[in-house]
């Protein structure tokens, strides 16, 4: 039995079976995956199992569920997140594992896992981009507990900034810290 990953833009990989129901894949730059699809090239043993797909990152000591695919869905997309993670930002590599698990088992990870917010990341980090832009104009004055005044142009500018920035790089938010 095989499986395929795909992330946008890249070559297939291919995991590598450890044992008799796991597989282990290497990715590089997961701060770079915003999504990656994961399909079977044949057919699972039968159709009470599925294949879970699980992530790590390092030390890899504990996996995080992903999702799951079937013979009746043999491949998916899934959605990641990890861009909108900071501390993902330095890591070199996620590990992917994909495990044959009993149907039943599966299904309740499924019914159990939180969904992914992207659009509330998305949002956080342009409130982040502009809460910096206007913190910028606050100059040396440390005392937090002073209110910064806004003029209402400086807003004006910031949008402006923020769409020039846009059209050169469409998630060149992502890069505020």
């Amino acid at each position: 039995m095989t499986f395929g990953i795909l992330v946008p833009g890249r070559a297939v990989s291919a995991p590598v079976q450890e044992s008799e129901c796991r597989w282990i894949a290497e990715l590089p730059q997961p701060s770079t995956i915003h999504n990656l699809t994961i399909f079977l090239n044949q057919p699972l043993p039968t159709d009470q199992c599925g294949a879970g797909i699980y992530y790590s990152f390092a030390p890899f000591t504990s996996w995080e569920f992903l999702g799951v695919i079937t013979n009746v869905r043999p491949s998916d997309m899934f959605t990641t997140g990890w861009p909108f993670l900071p501390d993902i930002m330095n890591l070199a590599t996620v590990r992917i594992g994909i495990t044959i698990e009993l149907s039943s088992e599966l299904i309740v990870k499924v019914e159990n896992k939180p969904p992914i917010d992207i659009n509330k990341e998305i949002a956080k980090k342009i409130a982040l981009n502009l809460f910096r832009f206007i913190e910028s104009f606050n100059g040396n004055n440390t005392n937090s507990s002073e209110c910064i005044r806004v003029p209402q142009m400086v807003l004006d500018r910031w949008f402006v900034k923020f769409e020039e920035k846009y059209n050169r790089d469409p998630y060149f938010y992502m890069n505020t810290n």
